[in-house]
This record gives structure tokens, sequence and C-alpha cells, in this order.
């Protein structure tokens, strides 16, 4: 009670001084004295509050083994009249008949307890009840309040605590007691008691009982005054005792306080003047004087602090600014140590490299594992410690899961104050699509300027090889001409129909053929090529692997240009394959493009990186000398254009080719004369 009074009365004291101007302050000797006195006092009060809490304890424990003692001692005379001495005396009684003095409970118990309180004066016995035979057990109003207690809380076996009675203060013990059966006889209905007992008390007086109802209860009172006494005049010598060691304590520390602080708190402070006034000045900060070394010393820190702060939160504003800007870049933005390790890393740049799922960087990854070639990368670190920059360097990067970009990294050096190198920042920006769309632009430029040259080529040559062909004719027509005239005409015109064939092959290729749309089954196509070719195949051991998309009807596209396509393909890849393999070929539905997708995959040789450009332009072949002309695939590719479709092929040198064509589904078909109604 006393501990919690003496804390607010410190803090309102503390309070107070704080308030204080600092011109009226006290120094920090005074405060020190002060501040130990007033907890030396609040130990004293708390030792002296625990040794009265821990006494009084004690004492009640030791009043409830007395009270265990007495209570113990009432029950056993109370039982020893039920179970033995009122049974053996009824048997040489008749019905009518009671002995108060020997078959009565509560008076033989009563009477017992009174001899027993002559040797021990310190307790009080009572079997207090509301409706007692005997006026003497009738209960107070304390007690009339605990059996209605006991009586509302049946489970409760009993009670005991320090109560004021009369002016003076008791520990109370009560236990209850509860009618049972037998004792019905005396204490049930009046009609049932023995006559000498109505007699001796009438029928009013405790009776109505029934089973499991309070008849009373035994209660114990143990005066506690000089107990409590004896307790506050040993807390009393604890806090005098306490109080005196702790005072003498507290006087040799606070000599050797004043020796070791407040000695040296003056020369610090006199050093903080001399050396913060200008700063003070600089700043125009006002400086308070006080007599507290502390409030001074505080004031400096203020100072200090709030030039701190005022940079602080620039810089927090400044931080959160370029976080922000860090976080929600859409190129990955890097920062690594001088060993190369990435100590930060943006989530466009977890995302990228696949180094985390929630967009926090979280990896030990070094910059160089980035790079496709660790070569490359270390040439970059040097060129960057050595040039302090780069500036959208190439480089061909990689994921974690090993997917290989094209990225232009832009970056600087970090050096420390002493001009050390300390690590890099950077930039990365993913061109891997544009440099795969700017790819594909310059192929199909250079493909349509081929075709352009290609179909003015061929008109040019066509007529020179009618005329040809056309002299041919008639010099084998002349039957003047001789043998050898004759066969070497022959070869000239085989030659000119190869010509020809070729400047064919150059229209195709250049669109200048015409192209007949119909609805056609593309299934269809494919096994009809697969017929023509499946003696080769076999001969070839070459296994095919057909896997139709059943969803795919028929759609409008030009049966026979698609059917040489196809037959191109095919070919290419089982001369890919010299010594057997596997030709797969695969059709798919992609409803949302509403195009289908066929794919035309063997298990040959491949084809390089650096001739994958060039695959489709007139003329390029990988075949040797004599097994091709070079405008298979040319061809296919104005084929697959004029349906306003697209090829594209990828290669593994040693694993084999695919070809990959979609073709649309929103072809229309030309009209023929047979669509042409009749008027």
């Amino acid at each position: 009670m006393l501990t919690p009074v003496f804390l607010h009365l410190t803090k309102h004291l503390i309070s107070r001084m704080e308030q204080k101007p600092a011109m009226n302050r006290l120094s920090i000797k005074t405060q020190y004295y002060l501040g130990a006195a007033i907890i030396l006092i609040i130990c004293c009060v708390g030792v002296s509050w625990y040794e009265y809490q821990n006494s009084l304890n004690q004492a009640l424990v030791h009043v409830y083994n007395k009270t265990e003692i007495f209570l113990s001692t009432a029950s056993s005379i109370r039982l020893y009249v039920k179970d033995k001495l009122r049974p053996k005396i009824r048997e040489s009684l008749t019905s009518d008949q009671f002995i108060l003095e020997a078959m009565s409970t509560s008076y033989v118990s009563r009477e017992i307890m009174k001899h027993l309180q002559k040797s021990y004066p310190e307790f009080i016995y009572k079997r207090a009840a509301n409706n007692p035979r005997n006026h003497v057990n009738k209960a107070d109003e304390f007690e009339d309040n605990m059996l209605n207690w006991f009586s509302q809380h049946p489970d409760k076996l009993q009670w005991a605590g320090l109560i004021k009675k009369g002016g003076r203060a008791y520990y109370a013990r009560m236990t209850p007691i509860w009618a049972e059966h037998d004792c019905l006889t005396c204490h049930g209905n009046p009609s049932d008691a023995p006559k000498e007992l109505l007699d001796l008390f009438g029928t009013e007086q405790s009776f109505g009982y029934s089973v499991g109802d309070i008849v009373g209860a035994d209660t114990i009172y143990i005066p506690m005054d000089s107990t409590n006494l004896m307790i506050k005049e040993k807390t009393l010598w604890v806090f005098l005792i306490g109080f005196t060691s702790l005072f003498s304590l507290f006087a040799l520390f606070a000599l050797l306080f004043n020796r070791t602080v407040v000695q040296q708190l003056k020369r610090l402070v006199g050093a903080y003047k001399n050396i913060y006034s200008d700063e003070l000045q600089e700043l125009d900060i006002p400086e308070a004087y006080s007599s507290d070394e502390f409030t001074q010393i505080k004031n400096a820190f203020t100072n200090v602090a709030t030039s701190l702060k005022t940079m602080h939160d620039g810089l927090r504003e400044s931080e959160t600014k370029y976080r922000t800007l860090f976080q929600t870049s859409p190129d990955p933005i890097f920062v690594c140590n001088h060993q190369g390790k990435l100590t930060d890393l943006n989530k466009a740049g977890v995302a990228l490299f696949e180094l985390g799922s929630s967009g926090e960087y979280s990896l030990s990854v070094n910059l160089l594992d980035l790079f496709d070639s660790m070569d490359e990368g270390s040439r970059l670190v040097s060129r960057i410690e050595n040039t302090a920059s780069v500036t959208y360097a190439e480089c061909l990067l990689v994921t974690h899961s090993g997917k290989k970009m094209i990225c232009l990294i832009a970056a600087n050096r970090l050096l420390n104050d002493k001009g050390e190198y300390i690590g890099m920042e950077g930039v990365i920006r993913d061109v891997t699509k544009e440099k795969k769309l700017s790819k594909h632009l310059a192929q199909t430029e250079r493909m349509a300027s081929i075709g352009q040259l290609a179909a003015g080529v061929a008109h040019e040559i066509n007529n020179p090889l009618g005329v040809i062909l056309c002299y041919g004719d008639l010099i084998l027509k002349n039957q003047d001409s001789n043998f050898q005239v004759k066969e070497d005409t022959r070869v000239i015109q085989k030659h000119a129909h190869s010509c020809k064939t070729i400047v064919e092959s150059l229209l195709n290729f250049a669109r200048a053929s015409d192209t007949r749309m119909k609805i056609a089954n593309i299934h269809e196509c494919l096994r009809e090529i697969l017929t023509v070719i499946q003696n080769q195949t076999r001969k070839q051991n070459i296994q095919v692997s057909l896997d139709l998309d059943d969803n795919i009807e028929e759609f409008v596209f030009d049966e026979d240009k698609i059917k040489q396509v196809f037959m191109n393909l095919l070919l290419n890849g089982i001369q890919a394959m010299p010594e057997g393999g596997t030709l797969n070929l695969v059709t798919k539905l992609n409803r949302e493009k509403e195009q289908i997708v066929i794919d035309v995959t063997d298990s040959g040789s491949g084809i390089s990186d650096d001739k994958l450009d060039k695959i489709f332009e007139p003329f390029f072949t990988t075949k040797e000398r004599g097994k091709g002309t070079g405008l298979g695939l040319s061809v296919s590719y104005g084929i697959i254009q004029q349906h306003n479709g697209h090829i594209s092929v990828s290669s593994q040198p040693g694993h084999g080719t695919t070809f990959s064509i979609s073709l649309p589904l929103n072809g229309k078909p030309d009209i023929t004369e047979t669509d042409v109604p009749k008027i």
C-alpha cells in the first residue's frame, strides 16, 4: 500500500524538478542526494512492507493450524457421540426417553470445548445456528451471513479469514454441519422426537430440518490484536535497522559519487562551454545556463539532436523517394560489394532472374553467376573497376533456371572515403525480345527484297528461256539437222527446262504464282504426303510419330501448295537423318488466336545458330553439292506468307530441328465458275 504512494511522490518531485526553469534548477549533487534519499525511503518502506506481509502470512498459517486442532477435536467429539455413545445408550432406554448430557452432540461438544478453553483461553468455540435449542449457540449477524453463504455454496467445506468483532480483530474459521438422516429424530418432525426432549425444549426450537439442510457451523475465534501488534513492532524495527544501514551506505556512495562523477561533470561542462559556444552562435541557439551540470550537457545534446534530426528527416525523405524509384523501376537495379556479391536487388531483378517468388531478394548470389560466360562477366567487372563506369554494355545473361537473355548493362563503381573500390551499382535492361523482333523484321525485309528481286529476275529470264526452248523445238523438227546438232539441242533444252523450273520456284517464292484457296482437311494432306514418302522412311529406318488434334476441322487453304510445304519439310528431315531417327508431326488448335499450329520435328544433325538466319534465303542450303537447289525452304516461306501465316525454325546441333507453321482459320475460298450463279 505504501510503495505506490512513494512511487507517485517520486514521480511528482521529478516532474516538478523538470518543470523548473533552467536558472532555478538544483545542482546535480543536490538532485542526486534528494533522489537517493527518496529511493532510500522507498526501499526501506518496500522491505518493511514485505516483512509485514510475510510475518502476517506466517501468523495466519500458525493460527490456522491451531484452529485445525480445535475443530478436529469438536468434530471427533460429535462423531463419537453420534456413532458410539448415542446408539449404546438407546439400547437401554425407551423410544421416548432422551438423556441430553449423553445423547446431544451439540451439548456434549460445547461442554467439552468449554473445559478445553480453560486450558487454552486464546480461542473461542461456538456451535453457531440460526434456530438453536440453546440460546448460547444463537448466530450473530456475521455468523448468520456465513450460514446463508454455506447454504448457497454446498460445495464449500470451510471458511477462514480475519474479521473485526466487538472492536477487536479475530481470526475466524467455520466448518458447516449438515443434517443427516440420523439427525432428523431430534431435528426433524416434532412428532418423531422423544418426549423428554419435547418437555425440555418444546416443539419450536431446532425442528423442521431435512436431510442436506445446514444445521449450524463449528466456529473458532482466535484474537489477533496481540499478534498484529507484535508484527507491527517487528516491521518497525526492520524499517529502522534497514534505514540506518542504507543511510550509512548512501553516505559512502555520496562521497564516492562526488569525487568520481560530480567533479568530472564539472570539467566536462567547462570543456563543452569552451568548444560549443561558437557552434551555438552559428546555429543561433541560445544557451540555457543552469547550476545543473546534467541540464547543461542535456542542452548540448539537444542542440546536436536537433541538428541530427533535421539531417535525419532529410535523409529519410530522400531514402523513401529513391527506395520507391528503386522498387518500382521496370528494369532491374542491383548493388554489389567488392567481392561481387549482390547486396540489393529490386523486384524487377528478382523476377527477371527468378531469384525469389515474393519479389524480395533473399538468395546469396554473385554478380558473375548471372553471366552465361564467366570470362565475359569478369571482363565487365574489371572494366568498371578501371574505367569508373560502363554504359549499355551488351552481355549474355542467364536466369536461375538457366534461361539465356541478351541484356544491356549500365553500371558505376563505388568508392569509400579513402578512394578504395567497395562495389558497384547499375541497371540491367532485357533486350532479348527487341533483338528477336529486330532480327525478325530484318529477315522479313530481306526476304521481301529478295522476293521482289527474284520476281524481276524470273520475269527477265523467263522470256529468253521461252525463246531458247522454242528455237530448240524448231531445230529438232528440222529434218536437215544432223544427229550431233540434235543431241546438243536436247542438252540445251534439258538445261533450259532446269532453269525454267528454278524460275518457277523463284516466282512461287515471290508470290508471283496463282493461289487456289478452298476448304480442305489439313490432316488428309499430311497423311497423303506420308504415304508418298513411307518407302523412303522405312528404308532409312525412320520412325514417324503423329499427334493430331481432333478438334481441328476443315478450313480454307491452298491444298497443293501446303502439300508442297510439307513435302519440302519432311524430305529435309529425312535427309538430316541418314542413319535413321524419329520424325514427329504435331498439330494443335489455338482458339484464342484462331489459328492452327503444325510442328515438324526431326532428330537429325540440326542446324548451327549462324545458319538459322539464312535458312529461308533462296539458293542457301546446308546439303552437299548436287543434292539441293536451296529453293525448297524459300518457296515454302513464300507459300506460308501467301496464306498470311508464319513459319519459324528452332534447332540444336546434334539434337534435331523443329519447323513450326501457323495458319489462320479465317481464310476465304476463291470464287470459281461453279460458284457464279447462272442467269
